[in-house]
C-alpha cells in the first residue's frame, strides 16, 4: 500500500516525513511519486528515507534532479546498519494499513 502524500493535505502537518524506499530499485519504483511530491513542494529538508540493501539510491536521485533537487538533500538511514529500523518501519505500516 502506497500512501499518496498529495491527498491527505499532511505535508504542513508533521516536521518529520519517514519515507520507507525499502526494496525500491528502477524495476520496482513503489514510491517515486511520492518522492516527486516531496521533491516539486520543496519538502526534502524533512524527510528521512528508510532504505535497504536492495535500494537503489541512484534511481532515487535521478527522479529527484528530474524535478531540481539533489540526492543530498534528502536525509537516509540504512536498516542494514540498524535492524531495529527495519522493525520499526514494519510495525508503523501495519498500524497506517489499519488506519487506513
Amino acid at each position: 500500500m502506497t500512501f499518496r502524500v498529495q491527498r491527505c493535505g499532511c505535508t504542513d502537518l508533521f516536521s518529520t516525513i519517514l519515507l520507507d524506499v525499502r526494496g525500491l530499485t528502477a524495476e520496482r519504483e513503489g514510491t517515486s511519486f511520492e518522492i516527486g511530491v516531496l521533491a516539486r513542494h520543496a519538502l526534502l529538508h524533512r524527510v528521512v528515507a528508510v532504505g535497504d540493501d536492495v535500494t537503489d539510491w541512484e534511481h532515487i536521485g535521478e527522479r529527484l534532479r528530474e524535478h531540481g533537487r539533489q540526492l543530498d538533500e534528502l536525509r537516509r538511514a540504512d536498516v542494514a546498519q540498524d535492524p531495529g529500523l527495519d522493525r520499526l518501519c514494519s510495525d508503523l505500516l501495519q498500524v497506517a494499513m489499519r488506519v487506513a
